[in-house]
């Protein structure tokens, strides 16, 4: 059994959480990365760049992912479609076809009638107990439960 057990979302979370926290706070170190020399160049522009123009880098973000991430998305999509049609979960298959509802619908009234008949044969077997443990006897105080079970069961199987 492990530190962490990835089942659980909450330490999945706290633990992204906890990245999230910790990279933000080694920001600064990678800006020491910019050297122009002898001295590190903090809060400057590089050569060739101007600091007062950072919406270059979000012009450059964006078009980033509308030509490279946004046609690999598409790509992939278009991928998964014809996986999943050709393993049989297309949305094709929902659509409802006359003969197959038809099918359907026949193999329901099968089920159903063949039930209908098991159901009277217990019905008629219930019957044919509660008769018997009439003839029998039952302590007096079995006897009201049991006169009221037989006369549904007579009343269900068309007897007197």
């Amino acid at each position: 059994m492990g530190v962490f057990s990835w089942d659980d979302w909450r330490q999945r979370l706290a633990l992204a959480g906890l990245l999230v926290i910790v990279s933000l706070q080694l920001m600064p170190l990678t800006s020491y990365a910019q050297n122009l020399g002898q001295q590190p160049a903090t809060g400057q522009a590089v050569q060739g760049q101007t600091a007062a123009q950072p919406e270059g880098a979000v012009l450059n973000l964006v078009n980033w992912v509308g030509n490279v991430i946004a046609p690999v998305g598409a790509a992939l999509a278009v991928v998964m479609a014809v996986v999943a049609y050709s393993q049989g979960r297309g949305v094709a298959r929902r659509v409802p076809r006359p003969e197959a509802d038809q099918l359907a619908e026949q193999a329901h009234r099968r089920d159903h009638h063949a039930a209908v008949l098991l159901a009277a044969e217990h019905r008629q077997l219930a019957r044919e107990h509660l008769e018997r443990a009439d003839d029998l006897g039952v302590p007096i105080s079995d006897q009201p439960a049991l006169d009221y079970r037989l006369a549904t069961a007579w009343s269900m199987t068309g007897g007197d």
